[in-house]
C-alpha cells in the first residue's frame, strides 16, 4: 500500500490501512467526505489489491464547523 502517497494527498488525517492477501481495509477519519472516495481510489489502484473495505468516516477538526 502506498501510505506515503495517501498521506501526501490528505494531510494529517488518521487513517489505518491493513492489507492481507490483496484485501485492504481502510479505517479512520477524514475532514472532508471527498477524501473518502480519494483514499478508496488510491487503494484500489495499488497493484495486487483485489478488494477494499472502506470504513472511513468524516470528522470535523477540533473547533471546526
Amino acid at each position: 500500500m502506498d501510505r506515503d502517497r495517501i498521506r501526501a494527498d490528505l494531510g494529517p488525517d488518521v487513517i489505518s490501512v491493513v492489507s492481507r492477501s490483496g484485501a485492504v481495509t481502510l479505517d479512520g477519519t477524514v475532514v472532508d467526505a471527498a477524501q473518502i472516495d480519494k483514499v478508496a481510489e488510491i487503494a484500489g489502484g495499488v497493484p495486487g489489491v483485489t478488494s477494499a473495505a472502506n470504513r472511513l468516516t468524516v470528522r470535523k477538526p477540533f473547533g471546526g464547523q
